[in-house]
């Protein structure tokens, strides 16, 4: 054995490291998921909070007695559009962020990581399809849930970027909002 072969050997995995390692992997990627997910909850509390404020604010017009202008026309819009942006953002959180997944392409059926393929199992094919399965097998699967994770933390990281930036978007147009607003009742 030459030198430049030992460090190589040094380096290779068996199974078991393997899958020791992937597992601390998916377990590090799964608490990035719930943690995209509490973002993207205190995210949608946020929006909640923008809408309350709108709705507040056109619950004090209501009873104010605004100047009639042209500009009442534009600044109910203004609102409008608001309106639309925060439901449509709660939507997208909701809908791509938050929604658990229902399927998992690219799993095998007997794929003993992911929580629907082993409920479609009764108990006692479950433990069947475990036993059978070898080390080999198991790591296969830990590494193919490990990308499937991966991805959804991936998409959910960029859908919540872009659920943040909305965010600032109705802000703006709340801040435009009431003050356009408060010139109206004045």
């Amino acid at each position: 054995m030459t030198r430049n072969e030992q460090p190589a050997r040094e380096h290779e995995m068996d199974d078991r490291a393997r899958f020791e390692y992937g597992l601390e992997a998916y377990k590090q990627t799964q608490d990035l998921v719930r943690f995209l997910d509490a973002k993207a909850l205190a995210l949608s509390g946020l929006y909640t909070f923008s809408a309350t404020t709108f709705f507040r604010r056109v619950d004090d017009l209501v009873y104010s007695k605004l100047v009639a202008s042209d500009i009442r026309v534009y600044v109910a819009l203004l609102g409008a559009m608001l309106l639309l942006f925060n439901s449509w953002e709660l939507f997208i959180l909701i809908n791509k962020i938050v929604k658990p997944r229902s399927d998992m392409p690219g799993l095998s059926p007997d794929n003993m990581y992911y929580f629907q393929h082993v409920a479609n199992h009764d108990a006692a094919r479950f433990w069947d399809v475990a036993r059978a399965k070898s080390e080999k097998d198991v790591v296969v699967e830990l590494y193919a849930q490990l990308h499937q994770v991966s991805k959804i933390a991936q998409s959910k990281t960029v859908e919540l970027s872009k659920a943040f930036d909305g965010w600032l978007v109705s802000l703006l147009l709340l801040a435009v909002f009431y003050l356009l607003t408060t010139n109206l009742t004045k």
